[in-house]
């Protein structure tokens, strides 16, 4: 059971590493080459001027299938894919996580 639980975090651990990654990326790639749209996101940088309001406008940013230059939207695709990964796979974790737990309920002997 252990090794289950080790895998499942570590390949969390892993989406949010690259989540984080491609996130930085792709922000400092706004902020060099298209300013007006780092400029729509709140001027978010990956831990300073991160307020719920501007990561708001990120996901809101991310999400949207709003007019954007092809290069950024090429990269937003690619943030994408990984952001909706990460959202299943952490609903995947809290499933098999209230599966373990309730069928070890009526096992357990005093």
């Amino acid at each position: 059971m252990f090794a289950l639980y080790f895998v499942l975090w570590s390949i969390y651990g892993v989406l949010i590493i690259v989540y984080l990654v491609k996130s930085w990326s792709f922000i400092n790639f706004l902020k060099a080459g298209y300013p007006s749209e780092y400029e729509k996101i709140g001027s978010i940088h990956l831990i300073m001027n991160n307020t719920l309001v501007n990561n708001w406008k990120f996901m809101r940013y991310i999400l949207s299938d709003g007019i954007r230059p092809q290069t950024v939207r090429e990269r937003v695709r690619s943030i994408k894919s990984i952001f909706i990964y990460l959202i299943f796979y952490t609903i995947i974790i809290f499933a098999l996580f209230i599966m373990i737990l309730f069928s070890n309920v009526g096992t357990r002997s005093i």
